[in-house]
């Protein structure tokens, strides 16, 4: 009684030629609705460049891409937004521009004041007046972005009146306190084992590193699912080599410091080192290191840290790119915004499943439960972040396809967060051979992942 895609492979006799799903993985699905990366040839091809030339004057260029027609058609404006809230707005003067012709114009902004942790965009937006065959009156045709006050994250440092924590041993696991939360570190795991907040479970497991992404079908056509396989179990198979907990070197009252290092026994004997700092608040400030083992190692799907949370926690909030997934180098048609949604709402059910529903250049992203409480993750100064219902492995169909489909996905009671530094990007010169672009490609070298952990109350607290 459910309804899915069924693709090559699904039909006819043992032994009928397929090329499987490769002629169902275009710009939109079988059954035509647009696929993420439609919105990415959009703003790749959109007729009119918007380039920045003086922003504290208010002044951009834009050029006419049409090859016969000017840009009286068009109707521009601009909005300037801070942290995702848009806070003035305006029109674009009467461009008559003709084609393969640029022109400045002086856009008629405010006077904006600078204020602590918070980033202010331009963004101008070029629509159509009048409809036209198969383009409706007010359709968006062009847009670019800019930032013009502020830093790409928002203000994080903790008060000097915050509570201390303090910390004691128990066995082989730390337990850290303060007026509203109980941490409890497991030292074999070398990972958090539990967390709550305000009488609220925050954590079910992590976070813990991650390495691997499932397979995409650029992944396959160029056989980076067999010569990455080296990093799929890197990060669940490490040994902690020592755990060392200390009193942190911080400003104003007592936070704790946990250091876990590891080796990828899988990955050459690359090394990890994690430091947890604890705040009185229940802040953690979390930092992720690696160290390759070797120079030659293959290239590195993802490089993050991966948690799960309460399966009521599936309302989802974050400052970054979207509504859309966006990676590494597929990220330009996903603008910078305040965005909110279900937890649910960010998977995209691929006909073959795969990797999806990632969220590039985040500043910050909560995950809240129906009360408002949840976790916040702020990025230092952006993450990448991703959010299932699903694990990696129910994504991954292995070292070769199987033909498996969305109904074979089978939904669990958490959900899977992924927090990243970055991915390789999906690349797609061709899904027969090539591989990622070199300036996309996370390659083994010494990287480095901060970002915030910051417990959010209930709206009635």
């Amino acid at each position: 009684g459910t309804r899915y895609m069924v693709y090559g492979g699904d039909f006819g006799p043992p032994g009928t030629a397929s090329d499987r799903n490769f002629l169902l993985n275009g710009l939109v699905t079988a059954d035509r609705r647009p696929q993420p990366h439609l919105l990415e040839v959009k703003k790749v091809y959109q007729p009119v460049a918007i380039r920045a030339v003086d922003l504290a004057a208010g002044e951009i260029e834009v050029e006419n891409r049409y090859g016969f027609t000017t840009l009286a058609a068009l109707d521009g404006s601009w909005e300037i937004a801070a942290d995702g809230r848009v806070v003035a707005t305006g029109r674009v003067p009467a461009l008559d521009v003709g084609p393969a012709e640029s022109r400045r114009v002086r856009l008629d902004l405010p006077d904006l004041q600078p204020s602590p942790g918070v980033e202010h965009l331009l963004t101008v937006r070029f629509r159509s007046r009048q409809a036209e065959p198969l383009v409706p009156a007010g359709h968006e045709v062009a847009w670019e972005q800019f930032s013009i006050l502020g830093p790409p994250w928002p203000q994080v440092a903790e008060d000097s009146v915050r509570p201390g924590a303090q910390w004691s041993e128990q066995g082989d696991r730390t337990l850290v306190t303060g007026p509203d939360f109980s941490l409890e570190f497991d030292h074999a795991r070398g990972a958090i084992a539990s967390f709550e907040y305000g009488g609220l479970e925050l954590l079910r497991t992590g976070p813990a590193p991650e390495f691997w992404r499932a397979a995409t079908d650029n992944d396959f056509g160029s056989d980076a699912q067999i010569r990455s396989r080296m990093w799929k179990d890197a990060g669940e198979a490490r040994t902690i080599d020592s755990v060392r907990v200390s009193a942190a070197d911080v400003d104003g009252p007592a936070a704790v410091l946990i250091e876990a290092f590891s080796t990828l026994v899988e990955a050459g004997e690359s090394h990890v080192t994690t430091r947890y700092t604890v705040f009185g608040s229940g802040d953690i400030l979390v930092e992720n290191s690696f160290v390759p083992g070797s120079e030659d190692l293959p290239e590195i799907p993802r490089f993050g840290m991966s948690l799960t949370l309460p399966e009521t926690m599936d309302r989802v909030e974050w400052y970054g790119r979207g509504p859309h997934e966006s990676y590494w180098d597929r990220r330009s048609g996903a603008a910078v915004g305040r965005w909110a949604t279900a937890v649910d709402s960010l998977y995209w059910a691929y006909a073959r499943p795969q990797e999806n529903g990632n969220r590039s250049d985040t500043r910050w992203v909560a995950f809240t439960d129906g009360s408002g409480a949840g976790l916040l993750a702020v990025g230092l100064p952006t993450l990448d972040f991703s959010a299932h219902f699903y694990e990696i492995d129910d994504f991954d169909e292995g070292e070769e396809k199987s033909n498996r489909h969305t109904i074979d996905l089978v939904r669990r009671d958490y959900v899977t967060v992924h927090l990243d530094l970055r991915q390789t990007g999906v690349g797609g010169d061709n899904s027969w051979g090539a591989v990622t672009h070199r300036e996309y490609t996370l390659w083994p070298q010494m990287l480095d992942h901060t970002f915030l952990l910051r417990p959010v109350a209930s709206a009635a607290t």
